[in-house]
């Protein structure tokens, strides 16, 4: 996997963590933790999907 995939999975490294915090410290889960979450996920899938058309594009040349 080249190393731009993976930054883009690097960003996810919150989530998870806090997911962990939850679970194991038993923290609390707020409304800006899912409104960021979603945000993050969000702009991943972005990117991703933007690589995939352009290379898709290149690709049909």
């Amino acid at each position: 996997m080249p190393a731009a995939n993976v930054s883009l999975f690097y960003t996810l490294l919150p989530i998870i963590i806090t997911i962990l915090g939850i679970i194991i410290l038993k923290e609390n889960l707020t409304i800006n933790f899912l409104l960021g979450s979603i945000i993050i996920v969000i702009g991943m899938m972005m990117a991703v999907l933007k690589k995939e058309k352009a290379r898709i594009n290149y690709s049909g040349l």
